[in-house]
């Protein structure tokens, strides 16, 4: 049938790759110890798919709400083990606020305009932020955590409701920088 059968197996070194195993029968502790084993021959990226397919392949025990948490975990960073997930999402995160702050129009130039010509002011007052610009600002927001009101200048104006759309992205940003840390910790750094 193709599937390994590790339980009640005792062994000190088991030398096999992972990308060997077609199929792994679920048992908790046959998968702690494989993990175990990778570890001890130094086959990091191994023991790091063990635990992985551990993880997905647990959920089906686990209760319904806590399958619902399971799935966010994997969907946010792949349990710790998918550094792309979180870089992926990321990127989602800036291309879609950035849309949204461009088709909303929230954030504006002021354009430079002689302060005596009052028919100037009025036609010429708000220039709206390229594509470009506004998928920058939106980076900007999401990477740094950059506030609405560190624009708030001469040149740049931001509307109240896209200081909401800034503050949910500055901490999505905040999160899925800390999980792409947390990820890269458990999968490059040894």
């Amino acid at each position: 049938s193709k599937i390994l059968y590790l339980t009640r197996t005792k062994y000190d070194k088991f030398f096999v790759r992972w990308a060997y195993i077609e199929r792994f029968g679920y048992d908790d502790t046959a998968y702690l110890l494989l993990m175990e084993n990778f570890k001890k021959l130094g086959f990091f990226d191994d023991a790091n798919d063990c635990y992985y397919a551990y993880r997905v392949e647990g959920r089906q025990y686990l209760s319904p709400p806590n399958q619902i948490i399971d799935l966010i975990l994997w969907g946010l960073y792949g349990y710790g083990m998918k550094p792309l997930f979180p870089i992926l999402l990321s990127a989602i995160i800036v291309l879609v606020f950035g849309f949204a702050i461009f088709v909303t129009n929230g954030i504006y130039k002021i354009r430079d305009r002689p302060e005596n010509n009052r028919a100037f002011r009025k036609s010429q007052q708000n220039q709206s932020l390229s594509i470009l610009e506004a998928l920058n600002f939106s980076a900007t927001a999401f990477a740094f955590g950059a506030t609405a009101n560190a624009y708030d200048s001469t040149e740049i104006k931001v509307s109240n409701a896209t200081r909401y759309i800034i503050t949910i992205e500055r901490f999505l940003g905040w999160m899925l920088i800390a999980l792409i840390i947390i990820s890269l910790a458990n999968t490059v750094i040894r």
